[in-house]
Formats: structure tokens, C-alpha cells, sequence
């Protein structure tokens, strides 16, 4: 993978963030009966699925019918998506951002091989924005894709962490 098209794929999904956020959301975990119970989301392609807290806020990625945009109650917005590949690239529009800090490596979650990248976007004007993604491979036909966005390396940091915990990946 390239460190250019990385770059550019999160941007544009902080672009895609930041405009989702403005528009109507499909859905809301909820609590049961005063008890803050996790909803757990299927994943597209039954590449698994995932627990989230109450009162995430759920809605589409924009016209991809295989992923979903998720704002967690602290507002870090989560997008999450099945590939055949883990995403290739990253784009952006609208604001000029610039790519600071980089970091790629190679992991594992529950078992399965996968990759995170880390990013600290500045801009132009204003804060910084700190962007991080996670690629697991379920099997050879489906990569589920993870970003997140929030206003901190350690936010970032610890919802990557949480997220990957939160998978149920089928059996392989």
C-alpha cells in the first residue's frame, strides 16, 4: 500500500465524516428499560457483526449498502464497511489537509490477520484531526474496514483498541 493513497483515503473519510454528521442518521441503539444493554450490528456480507454502546447513533456510509456510519455518544464518529480487499487508498475533498504522523502496522484480531493505520490530519485552519483505520481480513472474499475520527492521537488511540474488541467475526 501506498503511504499517498492511505493519506488520501483518510481524508477523505474525515470529509465524509464531517459531512455525514450534518445529515439525518437512520437509527439509535437504545437502552433497555434503564439498562444500558450493547446493540449488536450486522456486518454487510455476513462478515461478522458488532457491539455497540447504547445511544450510538446509526446510519448509512453514504450510498455504499455495505457499510454504516456510527457517532458513539462522546461524538467519535466510526465508519465501518466490508470489502473483498482491505480499502486501498484514502481521498478527500473540501478542506486541504496535511498528513502528519503515520504509522502502519501489521496485526491480528481474534486470530485473523489485519492491518492499522494512524494519521494526524492538520489543517489549513483550526485543530488538528487524528484518524486511524483498521483492515481485518475475515477470509480470502471479505476485509471489514474500520475508521474512526476524534479530536485526539489517545481517543483515536483507544477507540481503534475498542472497536477491534467489539468484533464477532464467523468462524473460520
Amino acid at each position: 500500500m501506498h503511504v499517498r493513497s492511505l493519506a488520501l483515503l483518510l481524508c477523505m473519510t474525515i470529509a465524509n465524516a464531517v459531512s455525514a454528521q450534518s445529515s439525518g442518521l437512520d437509527g439509535r441503539c437504545s437502552a433497555h428499560g434503564g439498562d444500558a444493554h450493547p446493540c449488536l450490528v450486522p456486518l454487510a456480507r455476513n462478515a461478522g457483526s458488532i457491539r455497540l454502546p447504547p445511544r450510538t447513533s446509526i446510519g448509512p456510509l453514504g450510498k455504499n449498502p455495505n457499510g454504516k456510519e456510527f457517532v458513539l455518544e462522546d461524538s467519535t464518529v466510526m465508519q465501518v464497511w466490508v470489502t473483498d480487499y482491505p480499502a486501498d487508498g484514502f481521498a478527500a475533498s473540501g478542506q486541504r489537509f496535511r498528513p502528519d504522523s503515520m504509522s502502519r502496522r501489521d496485526t491480528t484480531v481474534a486470530g485473523r490477520p489485519a492491518m492499522l493505520v494512524t494519521l494526524k490530519l492538520v489543517p489549513s485552519e483550526g485543530a488538528p484531526t487524528f484518524v486511524g483505520s483498521l483492515f481485518v481480513t475475515v477470509d480470502s472474499a471479505r476485509t471489514i474496514n474500520v475508521t474512526v475520527s476524534t479530536a485526539t492521537s489517545a481517543s483515536r488511540d483507544r477507540t481503534l483498541h475498542w472497536a477491534a474488541g467489539q468484533l464477532i467475526l464467523p468462524r473460520s
